[in-house]
């Protein structure tokens, strides 16, 4: 009875006859080792995340039209507060050239000016935060240089919104001095410099107080460091 003769060189084993026997599991180890590797390289890159886009989704006529009835009126709101303001800032610091003009007069320029500019600014901005067509389906092939342009784009809108929200009450001041002519009020250059320094007041403030809120959230956030106590001493 013939019996299968092992190699002690590292070899597959051979048999008497001189046939190469089956390989041993040790042996196809390290290549059934590559293949796992070769996979899960190929499924974790099939798993990878899409590149992340910033196209936001297009809303319903109901969606827009609750937007828009809740938009018309903070134009108005906003170009009778920035006006007021204004006018009283510039009334104090210039008494003999604005102390004759009411400041009820502002008051009406900024709140017809900013009812001609809530329509039209109410397109612009659905315009230019909302998509004109649905968002494209995402790309297995996408790379992160996509991702780029939008976040431009979405900071090019943010500083636009800003932009509009100090030039608002100058435009409405302006323009609402142009539509109601009378004798005691401000000219559209002095309406329009009430505007801006009203905005430049309100807006200031609000920012100093959102970082003072900021901080003081952060020092919330913070972990309180442990206390000795007597009785540790």
């Amino acid at each position: 009875m013939s019996h299968l003769s092992t190699s002690t060189s590292g070899t597959a084993p051979k048999t008497e006859s001189g046939f190469t026997g089956p390989a041993s599991l040790s042996q196809n180890a390290p290549f059934r080792s590559n293949f796992d590797h070769a996979s899960s390289v190929t499924s974790s890159a099939r798993r990878r995340p899409p590149s992340r886009r910033s196209q936001r989704a297009i809303p319903s006529p109901l969606k827009a039209s609750g937007l828009l009835a809740g938009f018309l009126p903070i134009p108005p709101v906003l170009s009778v507060i920035y006006l007021a303001c204004g006018h009283a800032a510039l009334r104090a610091a210039h008494p003999a050239h604005y102390g004759h003009v009411p400041l009820t007069s502002s008051v009406r320029a900024g709140a017809v000016g900013g009812a001609v500019l809530a329509v039209p600014l109410a397109l612009f901005l659905y315009i230019l935060l909302f998509p004109t067509k649905p968002p494209d389906p995402e790309d297995f092939f996408d790379d992160d240089e996509d991702t780029v342009w939008p976040l431009v784009l979405n900071y090019g809108t943010y500083a636009i919104c800003a932009i509009l929200t100090l030039l608002l009450g100058s435009i409405s001041g302006a323009l609402g001095t142009v539509c109601l002519p009378s004798n005691i009020m401000l000219s559209a250059a002095e309406a329009a410099a009430a505007g801006i320094v009203g905005a430049s007041i309100i807006c200031g403030g609000l920012a100093m107080v959102a970082v003072f809120a900021f901080v003081i959230w952060l020092d919330f956030l913070r972990p309180k460091s442990a206390t000795p106590t007597t009785d540790s001493l």
